[in-house]
């Protein structure tokens, strides 16, 4: 069993330093992280890439966007 920890990054943070941050403390605490990010959470994992995870950021931010309309 894995702890999760949840994380919300402060108002004004980008997006890729918040992914970067979680996945360190991922990393360092040994922790799976759900990154609360303007209204989406990303599941990030030690082995979580910073690219892949932005990535997936903006994915859902578009698929949150279009629901809207």
């Amino acid at each position: 069993m894995k702890l999760v920890v949840t994380m919300k990054p402060l108002p004004g943070t980008h997006i890729v330093n918040a992914v970067e941050e979680a996945i360190e403390t991922s990393k360092r605490l040994g922790v799976y992280i759900d990154l609360e990010f303007n209204g989406i959470t990303l599941f990030i994992t030690p082995s979580t890439k910073v690219e892949e995870a932005v990535d997936e950021f903006h994915e859902e931010l578009k698929s949150k966007q279009h629901q809207k309309e």
